[in-house]
């Protein structure tokens, strides 16, 4: 990377931290934090559950999380602000839930039909608010005032303009009925199960 220090260092799978060896990993970051190696360090989650299992032993700098419009997990369960208090920062991916939410109808894969009743209030609603899927995740997220950084993957250069021109939306009050606890939907790695 050719740099002296990186901003943070996460653990992809922080449920480790609960094995025998958890207690040297946390450690040896610790000690990297320690030598000025990384400024921050954490862990990525994927569900607020294993905040839950790990907060009582290990105090992290910086948390990334899956939120989106159907995925709210780590607001409603109250630790997006228990994080926020701590001065802990807060990183959120999966905004697009994989590209999902960026689909058009005859473009989602069929297995994801049996949510048919949710995609039409999506659809409506992006309608009734004039905005494009894309516009209404990133203005989601970015309005979110306890959400340090969103993070997204694009393709190319013409993704990225769009994106930093989608950023600067301004997203209402979303209805209820968008959020969705349904592992089968806000699970990637649940979908080749479907």
């Amino acid at each position: 990377l050719n740099v002296t220090q990186v901003h943070a260092l996460m653990l992809h799978r922080p449920m480790q931290l609960l094995s025998s060896i958890g207690e040297d990993i946390w450690e040896a970051l610790l000690s990297f934090k320690k030598k000025k190696l990384v400024k921050k360090i954490g862990f990525s989650i994927y569900a607020p559950e294993e905040l839950d299992q790990l907060s009582s032993n290990f105090k992290p700098d910086i948390i990334q999380a899956p939120y989106n419009i159907i995925d709210q997990r780590i607001k409603s369960s109250g630790w997006m602000e228990k994080l926020h208090k701590n001065n802990i920062e807060i990183h959120v991916r999966s905004i697009f839930l994989q590209g999902l939410l960026l689909m058009e109808r005859g473009a989602r894969p069929a297995k994801f039909n049996q949510w048919n009743v949710l995609w039409q209030k999506w659809e409506q609603w992006l309608q009734n608010q004039q905005l494009t899927p894309l516009e209404a995740c990133l203005g989601f997220v970015l309005n979110e005032s306890m959400v340090n950084r969103a993070v997204v993957g694009v393709d190319s250069l013409s993704q990225l303009k769009e994106v930093i021109k989608a950023s600067h939306a301004r997203v209402s009050e979303l209805p209820s009925a968008l959020s969705m606890a349904d592992k089968n939907l806000i699970n990637p790695a649940n979908w080749d199960k479907l």
